[in-house]
């Protein structure tokens, strides 16, 4: 329902679950409210932010990835040559709101050019609304349903997956975002294949079966971002029930 709303209105689906809500649409809070911090200023995009252009477009080709589809599910947008915001340089990345009940609390960014020493650019944490290592990167229907997901570290590992997926903001997790995870009956640990990267979900995997969260892990070759979409197909019909 709210893909299709989103559709015909012309706004991501995240904030379509607000619309259905603010109509009477039944909406199930997310699993658990996180901090809310006091902002030190508001809210608010990069300059020169606007919908996404040939190159971001062409990046996320090259990635394997449909541009149209992630603009309408995640609304992405893009910036320019030139891009500031409190000093920090966003030029030429993808940005990616990031939104908590329909609402965007922060947003990232994502460099296209292969050559900026942050692939990924967070907001300011004094403009987010809500801290995004307080909570999860993902669907709302998933965030909801607290039934299952598979945990990844990114947001591309996230659209890779579509709506089963949540993401951490990386392999470091936090007492908030594991207080979220706890809520599912079941949570699958797909990371990437570095020694690090598997210590930490060895560890996320641990805290959740002590809150008797049942899990499991998923060992592959290449990081979700990056492996094909049929095969990615093939692993969540295995490791999920759906």
């Amino acid at each position: 329902m709210a893909e299709t709303i989103a559709k015909l209105l012309g706004v991501p689906v995240p904030q379509a679950y607000t619309l259905i809500k603010e109509y009477g649409g039944r909406v199930r809070k997310a699993p658990v409210e996180p901090v809310i911090k006091v902002r030190a200023k508001a809210h608010k995009l990069p300059s020169n932010t606007g919908p996404m252009g040939p190159f971001h477009r062409k990046y996320l080709e090259k990635r394997g990835f449909d541009p149209e589809k992630l603009e309408r599910m995640w609304g992405l947008l893009g910036t320019g040559p030139l891009s500031l915001l409190d000093k920090l340089n966003y030029s030429r990345r993808i940005i990616i709101p990031i939104f908590w009940e329909g609402e965007q609390v922060s947003f990232q960014g994502r460099d296209i050019t292969g050559k900026a020493m942050q692939k990924y650019l967070a907001c300011p944490e004094e403009r987010e609304i809500i801290k995004h290592k307080h909570i999860l990167y993902g669907s709302q229907e998933v965030l909801q349903d607290r039934s299952q997901c598979i945990c990844v570290e990114g947001v591309a590992d996230v659209w890779r997956i579509g709506r089963w997926a949540v993401a951490t903001f990386g392999i470091k997790y936090t007492r908030e975002q594991l207080r979220i995870l706890r809520r599912f009956k079941r949570v699958v640990v797909w990371f990437d294949e570095e020694p690090q990267a598997q210590q930490q979900a060895r560890k996320l995997r641990m805290d959740l079966s002590f809150s008797g969260v049942e899990t499991e892990q998923i060992f592959t070759p290449k990081d979700p971002a990056d492996t094909d979409p049929a095969t990615v197909r093939k692993i969540v019909q295995k490791y999920l029930d759906i």
